[in-house]
């Protein structure tokens, strides 16, 4: 299994998709929760409570709307086996 993850994330760093995916991903979730004014912002709130993250993210994870290139390519991490 280990085996399978490595090159997973090998092939997957090797070209610039995988880090815009990731600076994306991360440059969203930094904006919504920290600079808009969304029900999700945390400064909206006295105590730090990070529940808002955890209902956030999977769904921007799974963003099917978030592609790069031309989309004929596989998706990350499609080919493992779960």
């Amino acid at each position: 299994m280990w085996g399978i993850a490595k090159r997973e994330y090998k092939f997957y760093f090797t070209n610039l998709t995988g880090y815009l995916v990731i600076g994306s991903y991360l440059t969203i979730n930094t904006l919504i929760l920290w600079f808009f004014d969304t029900p999700y912002n945390f400064l909206n709130y006295e105590v730090a409570n990070i529940d808002l993250f955890f209902e956030l993210s999977p769904w921007l994870a799974v963003n099917k709307r978030l592609k790069f290139g031309d989309g004929t390519g596989a998706a990350p991490f499609q080919s493992a086996v779960v």
